[in-house]
C-alpha cells in the first residue's frame, strides 16, 4: 500500500446539512488512514457587536454551544475510533476562517460540504467570489449533499443529514 499523504484532515462545520453529509466522509476517511483530525465548527457572526462580545468571552449564544458541542461530540467519536482528534469554534466567514485555521495548523487536507445556491457554492466563494482552493495551502475534498430520496408508496425518507458521525 503505498503512503498516507493525508496525516492531518481539518474537518469543517457550519452547521448546513451539506456538512454533516461532509463530516461523516471526512470522519471515515480519518479512520481509515489513521489521521489526526481537527473539527472545526465556524459560527457565522450575527452581527459585528455580538462576534465582539463571543470574542471576548463577554456571553455565549444557544448557537454558539451547539456548534460547540457538536464539533466536540464529533471529535470524540473519532477519539473513540482510536485516531487524535480535537475541536474547536471559530466566529466569522467560512471563505475566511478555513484557509486561516488551515495555514496557521499546517494541514494536509481539508473537507467542507457543498449545496449549490444560486450557482455559487457557500464554500467555493466568499463576497470577492475568491475561490476556497486557491486560498488554502493543502488539497480540498468537497462533499457534495445529495438530494432527500422519497420512495413512491413508502412512509420512508433519507435524511440529507447522517446521524452516523
Amino acid at each position: 500500500m503505498g503512503v498516507n499523504v493525508y496525516k492531518k484532515i481539518l474537518l469543517c462545520c457550519d452547521g448546513t446539512a451539506a456538512n454533516w453529509c461532509a463530516l461523516k466522509e471526512g470522519a471515515e476517511l480519518v479512520v481509515r488512514l489513521q489521521a489526526e483530525a481537527h473539527v472545526l465548527a465556524i459560527v457565522p457572526p450575527a452581527s459585528l457587536s455580538a462576534s465582539a462580545a463571543l470574542l471576548a468571552g463577554a456571553c455565549t449564544t444557544s448557537e454558539e454551544d451547539g456548534y460547540r458541542r457538536r464539533a466536540e461530540e464529533i471529535a470524540m467519536r473519532l477519539r473513540a475510533q482510536g485516531v487524535r482528534a480535537f475541536s474547536e469554534v471559530v466566529y466569522g466567514r467560512a471563505i475566511d476562517q478555513i484557509p486561516y485555521v488551515a495555514r496557521k495548523l499546517c494541514w494536509d487536507l481539508v473537507v467542507v460540504g457543498h449545496k449549490s445556491r444560486n450557482g455559487l457554492g457557500r464554500w467555493w466563494a466568499g463576497g470577492e467570489n475568491v475561490a476556497l482552493a486557491d486560498r488554502v495551502p493543502c488539497s480540498v475534498l468537497i462533499s457534495v449533499e445529495r438530494p432527500v430520496v422519497v420512495s413512491a408508496g413508502a412512509d420512508s425518507v433519507r435524511s440529507k443529514v447522517p446521524s452516523g458521525v
